[in-house]
């Protein structure tokens, strides 16, 4: 699924206790400057959640043809409910969030219980479960407006594998496509580390070898297949720094240097550009 809601269970946080696990010594967790922890990491910089915002309402972040295709108003939507959830209280503050950029894993805001909830990709859920070992994680479908039509998740790949055009050797190269697609001895071999397997003969393959973390997750996933909709357009040429312009934008939003309607319009400009110089 392009992503889904982490919740931390009941017992890790609450009761008085501080959120998440013991730190070393002369650590300190980031919530310590306000003695809180908050309900939900926002989403504002990635295209993950942005894809899943724009099918939310009724469209994608690519066409088909890869242009791009999320409307403004809803790109600048998707900014103002990040500002709404910190200026509730709800997430944590823009410094808290500036704070937490680029830290590894095991100090990220779900892991040191500084936030609750939330969203990432379910090939990601037991790397977080291992991360907090001590604490009981739990998969849930994405929020939605109550009047969202169903079909917004979709079966994101984690990777693809390819072949250049110009290759001299195409016919190995598609033997050897064919080997890490077809064969359940590489099943065997992943396991989930690059996301529940797409072919039905690997996921049965792999069904029998993974831990209670793993079963969790393709247990999620069967349960979420009824919710599944057309798969997104590919990211066109051009593209591929649309993480980079996302989180510049979303910064420009978060420090009030840009109101969410100019930056949706100058990052859809931007991108806009992009595309059409790589074609």
């Amino acid at each position: 699924m392009g992503r889904i809601a982490v919740r931390r269970s009941p017992s890790a946080v609450g009761r008085g206790e501080p959120p998440g696990p013991p730190l070393p010594p002369g650590q300190h967790r980031r919530s310590d400057a306000d003695g809180a922890a908050h309900g939900v990491l926002p989403f504002g910089a990635d295209a993950f959640s942005l894809t899943v915002w724009a099918r939310q309402h009724g469209g994608e972040l690519y066409d088909r043809e890869g242009n791009p295709a999320v409307e403004p108003e809803v790109l600048a939507a998707y900014w103002q409910r990040e500002l709404d959830l910190i200026g509730s209280g709800a997430a944590p503050s823009v410094a808290q969030l500036s704070e937490s950029l680029g830290l590894p894993l095991d100090q990220s805001n779900v892991v040191v219980g500084t936030v609750a909830m939330a969203l990432i990709s379910a090939g990601q859920f037991t790397a977080f479960q291992e991360a907090a070992p001590d604490y009981d994680f739990a998969l849930a479908d994405w929020p939605a407006d109550a009047d969202t039509a169903p079909g917004y998740q979709y079966l994101k790949p984690t990777m693809y594998w390819s072949a250049s055009s110009t290759s001299d050797h195409p016919a190995e190269a598609a033997l050897l496509i064919d080997f890490l697609s077809n064969d359940v001895r590489v099943a065997e071999i992943f396991g989930l580390e690059r996301g529940e397997p797409g072919n039905p003969a690997f996921m049965e393959a792999v069904r029998g070898r993974v831990d209670d973390n793993g079963r969790h997750v393709l247990a999620f996933a069967e349960e979420m297949s009824g919710e599944i909709g057309p798969t997104p357009p590919l990211t066109p040429g051009g593209a591929s720094d649309v993480a980079l312009l996302l989180s510049r934008y979303n910064q420009q939003v978060l420090f009030g240097d840009a109101t969410p309607e100019q930056a949706a319009d100058a990052f859809l400009g931007e991108l806009g550009d992009s595309i059409r110089a790589a074609r």
